[in-house]
């Protein structure tokens, strides 16, 4: 596989944001902002949501690698 094409399989789904604490100093700048709990109806939203975006994802990702002819 080229740069290219891995670039391109990177490239399809939506963004996500990836953050790496390397040193204990940046850990210690993490704050808690707090948390809450999904009643069932919210639960059941998120699974729908979940599983449209992974079909979603496969299909394209699938397309991608047939155009690249990447097995």
């Amino acid at each position: 596989m080229t740069q290219e094409q891995a670039l391109e399989l990177l490239a399809i789904g939506p963004d996500y944001t990836q953050v790496a604490i390397r040193s204990e100093r940046a850990a210690m700048q993490l704050v808690w902002k707090g948390s809450y709990t999904l009643d069932e109806a919210a639960m059941e939203t998120a699974r729908m949501n979940y599983d449209a975006a992974k079909e979603s994802f496969d299909s394209e990702f699938g397309a991608a690698l047939d155009r690249m002819q990447v097995e």
